[in-house]
């Protein structure tokens, strides 16, 4: 509007640690000049408005000159057959690649994901684009000093290529901390490695053979 700028929490799909529909109304006279320079940008192309609650994290980012709101919402153990089968969808193509059936995400049973999701230090999200959900990131974070891990992470099939696993990954680290971190990916998905990199992680060195056509490597930040 003329005299200010309100930002809308939409929860256009039911879950329970969505609770609420929140509208912020914010006038220029009550904000900074920093947050009214920060307003002013509102319409640019690279805009990221960070707001916090208590179970969401949502941050607005550009895609093709739209603003796409980007949400991270908590999931409990009563998410654990959703995540599990998104999960074998999102891993379903490269199982068949790889043939990696003891290790893909995609093999693994629905007593996995919900042991993960029991764990008091795992933190399983759901990313959000717009109020739909289009993928998953798992954070294990033990608070006690020891590297955090993320694995894994995922965007559905028909959401990937729009910047969502990149804003999902600066997420996760506003939530907890931006250094300190671990994670494995597939050597041969080089997007993916690429990915990673360009968010600061650097290869370790440390290599896995898997099997004759899939090798893991390690990165940390």
């Amino acid at each position: 509007t003329n005299d200010g700028v309100r930002v809308r929490c939409l929860t256009a799909w039911r879950h329970p640690n969505i609770q609420f529909t929140q509208s912020l109304y914010i006038t220029p006279h009550k904000i900074s000049s920093n947050f009214t320079r920060l307003f002013n940008f509102f319409n640019s192309k690279f805009l990221r408005l960070i707001l916090l609650t208590k179970n969401i994290i949502i941050s607005k980012t550009s895609l093709g000159g739209a603003i796409v709101e980007i949400t991270l919402v908590r999931a409990g153990i009563s998410d654990a057959e959703i995540i599990w089968n998104m999960q074998k969808q999102a891993f379903a193509e490269m199982l068949e690649k790889y043939r990696d059936y003891d290790t893909s995400p995609a093999a693994e049973p629905l007593s996995k994901t919900q042991h993960r999701l029991s764990q008091p230090f795992t933190y399983f999200y759901f990313i959000c684009a717009d109020g739909v959900i289009v993928g998953a990131i798992r954070v294990v974070d033990k608070k006690d000093g020891s590297r955090k891990i993320l694995s894994p992470l995922f965007i559905l099939p028909e959401y990937r290529n729009r910047g969502f696993a990149t804003s999902a990954i600066e997420e996760a680290e506003k939530i907890h901390g931006d250094n300190g971190w671990e994670l494995d990916t597939v050597l041969q998905e080089t997007a993916t490695c690429r990915l990673y990199e360009k968010s600061g992680y650097k290869p370790t060195g440390e290599q896995k053979v898997v099997n004759p056509n899939l090798t893991l490597t390690f990165y940390k930040k």
